[in-house]
C-alpha cells in the first residue's frame, strides 16, 4: 500500500532503475495506484450507503480487489527499486537485505504508527470511530503491524493489509534474485503455481489473513518486472489498462458473488493484471494533465489509504448538520489535506532518513555472501 515512485518523490534519485521500462515515466503505475485507492475508497463509501447483501456485488469484494491491485503494484515497484540499487543483482547478502528492509521500515511504519496513536488516544475517546477501543495488547500489535500473527483487530479498517505487505518484504529480495537468475518463466511456471497451492491450502483451513493467502497476488508483480525489462516495445494503447482492470473487476466480483471465495479468485486476476501491464504503453505526452493528476494521487495515496475511512466515519456519522450533497466533497477534501500534511511532515522526511540509514548499513556491514 505504501509504495509509489514518482518523478517528484524524494526517493526518485536513487530508487528508479536505469533500464528503459523503469524510466521517470511511470504513468501506468500511477494510474494503477489511483484505481486501487479509488476502489478501496468506494468500498468504504458503500458501507455508508448500506449496500444490501443482495446487491449485484459485495462492497467488500471491491475493497479487496483494490488491495490486490496494490500488492501487484508494490512488488513491481520494489523490484524496480532493487534493480536500481543493484546490490542484490549477483546474489543474497545480509548487507543488501538489511538495507532493503531499513528503507521499507522507514517507509511504511512512521505514518501507520501516527495513525494508530491518533485513533487510539483521540478518535476512540471521542467516539469518532465506530469500533470499540482495543486493548493495550491490540494497540501494540497494531503499532508493530502484526495483527494477523497475534489475531488482533485492526484499529482502523484499512490497516489490515499492512502486516501482509511488511511480511512480504521478507521474500521480495529472493523473488528479485530468482527473476535475475531464472527469469519470468521460472516465476510463472514454478513459483506462482506453488504459491497458489499454498494459498488454496491456507484458504481451506480458514487462515485467510496469513501471507500465504496473498503470495499469489504479489508474485505477478515480479513476473511483470522481468517481462517488462525484456520487452522492447509494448503494443497496446494506455487506455487498455483501465479497460482491462474494469473487465477483471466485473469478472472478479461476479465470481465472488456466486462462489464467495473472495481471496482465491484474486489469484488469476493478479496474474492477468501483471501480464497486462507488460503489453500496455505508458500514457502519451498529450495527456500531460492526466499524468500529473495520477502522479499526484499516487504520491499521496498511502495517507489517503490510511485516513479516508476515518473521515468517512466523522463526516457521515458525526456531522448531521452537513448537507448530504456536501459530505462526499468534504470527506475528499479533509482526506486530501491530511494526506498532504502527512506526506510533507512524516513520510518524506522519514523516507530520507531511511535512505541515509540504509546507505550507512550498506557501507558498514561487511557482506556475507550466500551463493
Amino acid at each position: 500500500m505504501s509504495e509509489t515512485l514518482t518523478s517528484e518523490d524524494p526517493r526518485t534519485a536513487t530508487a528508479l532503475p536505469p533500464v528503459d521500462i523503469s524510466s521517470s515515466d511511470l504513468s501506468n503505475l500511477d494510474l494503477l495506484r489511483t484505481i486501487a485507492v479509488g476502489l478501496v475508497f468506494a468500498r468504504h463509501l458503500l458501507d455508508v450507503a448500506h449496500n444490501p447483501t443482495n446487491a449485484i456485488f459485495y462492497p467488500q469484494a471491491l475493497g479487496i480487489l483494490g488491495v490486490l491491485l496494490f500488492f501487484v503494484h508494490t512488488t513491481l515497484v520494489l523490484m524496480m527499486s532493487m534493480d536500481r540499487h543493484g546490490s542484490l543483482g549477483k546474489g543474497f547478502t545480509w548487507a543488501a537485505f538489511s538495507s532493503f528492509m531499513v528503507r521499507r521500515v522507514f517507509r511504511i511504519y512512521p505514518l501507520s504508527i501516527i495513525t494508530v496513536l491518533i485513533t487510539f488516544f483521540v478518535l476512540f475517546p471521542l467516539s469518532l470511530y465506530p469500533h470499540t477501543s482495543p486493548t493495550i495488547r491490540q494497540l501494540v500489535s497494531n503499532l508493530l503491524l502484526t495483527q494477523n500473527l497475534t489475531h488482533s483487530r485492526s484499529v482502523i479498517g484499512p490497516l489490515w493489509s499492512l502486516p501482509l505487505e511488511v511480511q512480504m518484504y521478507l521474500f521480495l529480495p529472493f523473488l528479485y534474485i530468482a527473476a535475475n537468475r531464472w527469469g519470468y518463466r521460472f516465476l510463472m511456471l514454478v513459483v506462482w503455481p506453488v504459491s497458489v497451492v499454498l494459498g488454496l491450502i491456507t484458504y481451506r483451513f480458514h487462515l485467510n489473513q496469513q501471507i500465504t493467502a496473498y503470495a499469489p497476488c504479489f508474485i505477478p508483480g515480479a513476473i511483470a518486472f522481468d517481462l517488462l525489462r525484456r520487452r522492447e516495445r509494448r503494443a497496446l494503447p494506455f487506455w487498455v489498462l483501465p479497460a482491462g482492470i474494469f473487465v477483471l473487476a466485473i469478472l472478479y466480483m461476479a465470481a465472488v458473488k456466486r462462489y464467495s471465495a473472495i481471496y482465491v479468485f484474486g489469484f488469476p486476476v493478479c496474474l492477468a493484471l501483471g501480464l497486462l501491464l507488460t503489453h500496455v504503453k505508458e500514457i502519451p505526452p498529450r495527456f500531460a494533465k492526466l499524468k500529473i493528476l495520477f502522479k499526484t494521487i499516487a504520491k499521496y495515496s498511502y495517507g489517503f489509504y490510511l485516513f479516508h475511512d476515518i473521515f468517512i466515519s466523522i463526516v457521515f456519522y458525526h456531522c448531521p448538520w452537513l448537507p448530504l450533497a456536501a459530505r462526499l466533497p468534504v470527506t475528499l477534501l479533509l482526506t486530501g489535506i491530511t494526506s498532504y500534511i502527512g506526506y510533507q511532515l512524516i513520510e518524506a522526511p522519514l523516507i530520507r532518513v531511511g535512505s541515509r540509514v540504509a546507505s550507512s548499513v550498506d557501507s558498514r556491514w561487511h557482506p556475507a555472501r550466500i551463493s
